[in-house]
């Protein structure tokens, strides 16, 4: 049965931007989201940066479960928690001139000491070069 638009709308449906009717009413969208972020103290203060590339802060992240995943799957499960050292000021950055990431697996038998452990080490500024005159 083919429905008319008068009859679709007194059964409570509303017409979305895509032409479709649908039982619930289009979310509002915004024209440019932008992500909100808390403002969340750090836990450590890192130390500043200099140069990008120079001072690369090492991330390792090791997954401890019953079962192993596939590394790609893993590393790409592991962005929402980089993205969230990034803002929280932990990391600097999360490319690859900012950041050195390893990523480790291991796996344990209970799933009671399933868990993830995250370290962050921050390199030491290089000490000066220059020659006091």
């Amino acid at each position: 049965m083919n429905w008319t638009h008068e009859q679709l709308k007194a059964l409570g449906y509303h017409r979305h931007p895509d032409g479709q009717y649908h039982p619930h009413p289009p979310s509002p969208r915004l024209s440019n989201p932008q992500p909100q972020h808390d403002l969340v103290k750090p836990l450590v203060t890192p130390p500043p940066t200099q140069t990008k590339g120079k001072n690369r802060t090492t991330l390792v992240i090791e997954r401890v479960s019953t079962k192993l995943q596939d590394f790609d799957n893993f590393v790409g499960g592991t962005k929402p928690l980089t993205d969230q050292l990034r803002y929280s000021g932990l990391i600097p950055d999360d490319d690859p001139e900012s950041i050195t990431a390893h990523y480790k697996q291991q796996k344990c038998k209970h799933k009671r000491d399933e868990k993830t452990i995250v370290q962050i080490v921050y390199n030491p500024q290089p000490s000066s070069t220059r020659k006091p005159a």
